[in-house]
């Protein structure tokens, strides 16, 4: 406790008035009243609502040297200097009871003029009932020590490095700052004047009192509506239900959402709920909000070609590991130091590393079995003559090799004629099982010929009728095969056997490829 007796004269028309003062400043209602006969008194303040925090002022006022008796009206008022300056904040006490001279007031202030800097206290009185003004006492009283216990014990947060100081929770107070909000540190500094009630403040900040708050903006359609750019630093959090968040940009549709019991959700105006987190197992969703692995796309999913993804395998190596829906069997595909391994199992184990396909570096392809669904013959791909009267090539042909052609064929063109190549593939609708050649070399040409397997042929039946098992070679019509009559003139000139008949004229029959 701070105790110290000031003198001040008051002059007025008929006799001065004397205020001897103890300045008794103590925090209430922390310390009890000990040893003062003198009534603390809470006249009411005219201009605003009764504080939390206030100090104890205790004093004596003479009147021509007497001690003064009835009811006064005191007006004190907050200062950073002695003499001159701005006044911080103002107190005003009505029908203080003085008795012998001797009274006591709960001064009240606004605790955030009670800063950290040093503050100045000047007194007035009047006679309560009277229109004169206010009489000031001379000089100002320097507070010390017990007022600042005030600002201490109340202040929520630290005054380091802080240039203004908040209330605590005894006002409803706002700071404002001619600042922009995207200042970390501004060099202006908030000064009492600025802080104020939540009421309209100029194109800053403004609180409808309805629960939104416009920063840049006098109408906001939000709890807190920006109107340019923010700067956020710092955490905050929901615990309960109902208490989900979302925060908008530039339209209520492009939104971060948080959701209590789900998590965090980002969506758009053409993707509502584009991207989900959970809150509980962490897994991530796009395009759906119910994701049942870390990563789970509702829809396709697309990599430019500078892009990568990148996985990795038990083993080690990069590739993928995927699980059929109906009975959980696994199939892998995987890259490692040989080539692409493909696997599959039959059941949720890993798969042997023989049951797929393995494509090597060097371009060989091992597998198992492999099984051609796509066509009946194994053919090479040829260049290929036309033949006598210049008949073109074409499906189901029989073909010879040329002579005057190394390497290519021609359209047959003689019976029994021991240089039979093959057929044509293609005809009737089956095509080549496996095709067998070198691209950019003489074992590449425009027409496959098959040289084993089902194919369909021409044949002519004017040499014979053709039935089923009959052995097959050349004929005179170009490109036809025949039945085989003469079997000493047909060694090393059969073409194959037929597997359906032909009773005359010409046409297609399917015949097995093997030749002889």
């Amino acid at each position: 406790m701070n105790n110290r007796i000031n003198v001040f004269h008051l002059y007025r028309p008929r006799r001065p008035l004397i205020l001897l003062a103890w300045i008794v400043l103590v925090i209430l209602p922390a310390l009890p009243q000990t040893g003062s006969a003198i009534k603390l008194q809470n006249g009411r303040d005219s201009n605003r609502a009764v504080r939390q925090m206030s100090f104890a002022y205790q004093g004596q006022l003479r009147e021509d040297g007497t001690p003064a008796d009835g009811l006064y009206d005191f007006r004190f008022t907050l200062y950073t200097t002695q003499t001159g300056g701005e006044a911080l904040d103002s107190a005003f006490y009505e029908q203080i009871d003085v008795i012998d001279g001797l009274f006591g007031i709960e001064c009240e202030f606004d605790p955030i003029a009670l800063g950290s800097s040093e503050h100045w206290l000047e007194v007035a009185v009047r006679p309560s009932g009277s229109a004169a003004p206010y009489a000031t006492l001379s000089p100002r009283q320097r507070l010390t020590s017990t007022p600042y216990a005030i600002f201490a014990q109340h202040e929520p947060w630290s005054l380091i490095g802080v240039p203004v100081g908040f209330a605590g929770d005894g006002d409803e107070a706002a700071l404002f700052k001619e600042a922009d909000v995207m200042k970390d540190e501004s060099e202006e500094r908030a000064t009492a004047e600025q802080a104020n009630l939540w009421l309209a403040n100029g194109p800053h900040i403004y609180n409808t009192n309805t629960g939104n708050v416009g920063i840049g903006t006098a109408s906001p359609s939000s709890r807190l509506h920006v109107e340019g750019n923010i700067f956020v630093r710092g955490t905050q959090g929901f615990d309960a239900a109902g208490e989900d968040a979302i925060v908008s940009f530039g339209h209520p549709a492009h939104n971060i959402r948080g959701e209590f019991g789900t998590g965090v959700i980002i969506s758009a105006f053409a993707a509502p709920d584009a991207l989900t987190v959970r809150e509980v197992s962490g897994n991530v969703g796009i395009g759906t909000t119910n994701p049942q692995e870390k990563l789970h796309v509702s829809g396709r999913a697309r990599f430019d070609v500078n892009g990568q993804f990148y996985i990795t395998t038990p083993g080690g190596w990069p590739g993928i590991i995927t699980f059929e829906p109906a009975a959980g069997h696994r199939r892998d595909i995987t890259f490692d130091s040989t080539g692409i391994h493909l696997t599959a199992s039959n059941s949720a184990s890993p798969p042997g590393s023989t049951n797929g396909v393995v494509i090597k570096e060097n371009g060989h392809v091992m597998v198992k079995v492999l099984e051609i669904v796509g066509g009946a013959d194994l053919s090479e791909p040829f260049e290929i003559n036309p033949g006598e009267e210049d008949v073109l090539p074409a499906p189901g042909m029989v073909v010879s090799i040329d002579p005057e052609s190394p390497g290519n064929l021609v359209v047959s063109h003689k019976s029994y004629d021991r240089r039979v190549a093959g057929i044509i593939s293609g005809a009737g609708g089956v095509k080549p099982g496996m095709l067998m050649g070198q691209k950019g070399s003489k074992a590449d040409g425009t027409h496959s010929v098959a040289l084993t397997g089902r194919v369909y042929c021409w044949a002519d039946a004017s040499y014979g009728p053709i039935e089923p098992g009959d052995l097959l070679t050349t004929s005179e019509t170009p490109g036809h095969a025949m039945k085989v009559i003469d079997h000493a003139r047909a060694q090393g000139a059969i073409l194959g056997k037929a597997m359906t008949g032909l009773k005359r004229d010409r046409g297609l029959i399917l015949v097995l490829v093997a030749l002889q």
